[in-house]
């Protein structure tokens, strides 16, 4: 496994990079989020379908845990999409989503997606969820297990571990942010989607990244601009424009900008310019109350492109 920059600094609980509130055991990892778990289908619920995915015979079984590969037409190795799902989804769902079927494979990416571990949320719900900084859930390290993914589909199903894009959706945004920040090596390039860290800000992190933030302002969660109190016994989520402002330091950004693109109507970006070489940092913002439309992935994937091409 790679050494990451400010591996150590996580590991130690972020007593040197991280400020961490201290949280009862047993507590709601994200007591907010207990109602649209309530809602999910029961089938979101369960643990993964035993779908055969390419590459494998069923989910991947590795060390801690299991994650499902799917892989384009031709050759490798791949440029991949790492997936991480929200809270009370399965790993099978979201590499069988429309998104992955009708956009991802067919611009080449392998498409990879941890399965998270049961957690245990407000109201006693059990539901698959990551481990995040900030919470004492236990069990597996998340960040360390991402990487042990990434090895072994590299190792075994032509993944060109030089090429990976993380992204994820919701609590698994928050990973995101958590890996950007803590283990900026396990990725080329990370695209957190309507999530931010859980609790306060790191205090710093590890190294410059390629960063681009998809947000959608009028979804529930994680605030644009002002901090939002958590339910009773949840940390509070701060603000959308407070991780930017961290990003930007970690990246040495100038002052940020429109950007132009080919998003339709209902969307708006921004870029910060001199970032450190070959560091990057953008801000995507859409009205399609938390689910990512095909355009903004579309958008994404173009990005990520360009930079692995010339960097």
């Amino acid at each position: 496994m790679r050494a990451a920059p400010g591996r150590n600094a996580r590991a130690n609980g972020g007593k040197t990079a991280m400020k961490i509130a201290a949280w009862p055991r047993g507590t709601a990892i994200i007591a907010c989020l207990s109602a649209a778990l309530l809602a999910l289908p029961a089938a979101a619920q369960e643990a993964p379908d035993e779908t055969v995915a390419a590459g494998c015979e069923g989910p991947c079984t590795i060390t801690g845990g299991a994650y499902v590969l799917r892989l384009p037409e031709g050759a490798g190795p791949h440029p991949a999409i790492m997936l991480l799902h929200n809270a009370g989804e399965t790993a099978d769902a979201v590499a069988t989503s429309p998104l992955v079927e009708e956009v991802m494979l067919p611009a080449g990416f392998a498409v990879i997606v941890p399965q998270g571990l049961p957690q245990r949320f407000s109201g006693d719900v059990e539901a698959p969820g990551w481990r995040l900084a900030g919470t004492e859930t236990g069990g597996r390290d998340d960040l360390t297990f991402l990487d042990i993914v990434l090895t072994d589909a590299s190792a075994k199903h032509g993944i060109d571990r030089d090429r990976v894009l993380l992204t994820g959706h919701g609590l698994g945004a928050s990973l995101v942010w958590e890996a950007a920040c803590f283990d900026p090596e396990v990725a080329s390039a990370f695209a957190p989607r309507d999530g931010g860290f859980w609790g306060d800000l790191p205090e710093g992190c590890a190294a410059p990244v390629r960063l681009m933030h998809i947000h959608a302002p009028t979804a529930d969660g994680w605030p644009l601009t002002e901090a939002a109190d958590g339910a009773e016994g949840a940390a509070s989520q701060q603000p959308i424009q407070a991780h930017l402002a961290l990003a930007r330091e970690a990246n040495g950004c100038g002052e940020s900008r429109p950007l132009e693109t080919t998003l339709p109507a209902g969307h708006d970006a921004l870029t910060w310019d001199s970032c450190e070489s070959p560091s990057d940092l953008q801000l995507v913002l859409h009205q399609s109350a938390g689910s990512t439309t095909e355009v903004v992935i579309r958008h994404l994937l173009d990005w990520f492109a360009a930079g692995t091409t010339t960097n």
